[in-house]
């Protein structure tokens, strides 16, 4: 329970931000600008987390719309060019089929640009 110091208070527990700054403010009592520093990097950090998190959901929900555009809408859009209904099926299933390599290769160019952000912002930190 050392861990929880507000547990003898009978309040409400802190939350997680105030443990750590506190904790920072701890380790540099003296140096109130680089907690400044710590706190500004701390905040770009989370805003880049939050940044790359919504930018997963949408690519997946861009990836689940086009899967469901191409289920729903593709053999009509098939039988317009006088297709067949084996030409409708193939088109359904290739489209479907390749959703997921492209969901897949966007989502890896968005986690490569998340990772070089953060290298790079911590190495103009560093100097």
């Amino acid at each position: 329970m050392e861990m929880f110091p507000f547990a003898e208070t009978g309040r409400k527990p802190k939350r997680f931000h105030v443990f750590y700054e506190l904790g920072i403010a701890r380790r540099f009592p003296d140096d109130a600008d680089l907690r400044g520093m710590i706190r500004l990097y701390t905040r770009k950090y989370l805003v880049s987390l939050v940044l790359y998190m919504l930018g997963k959901r949408l690519n997946l929900a861009l990836a689940l719309t086009a899967l469901f555009f191409i289920v729903n809408r593709g053999p009509q859009i098939v039988a317009l060019f006088g297709r067949a209904d084996e030409a409708q099926m193939m088109f359904t299933v290739g489209g479907a089929a390749l959703v997921y390599p492209f969901l897949a290769a966007v989502s890896a160019l968005v986690f490569f640009e998340y990772r070089m952000q953060l290298e790079n912002r911590a190495y103009a930190c560093r100097g």
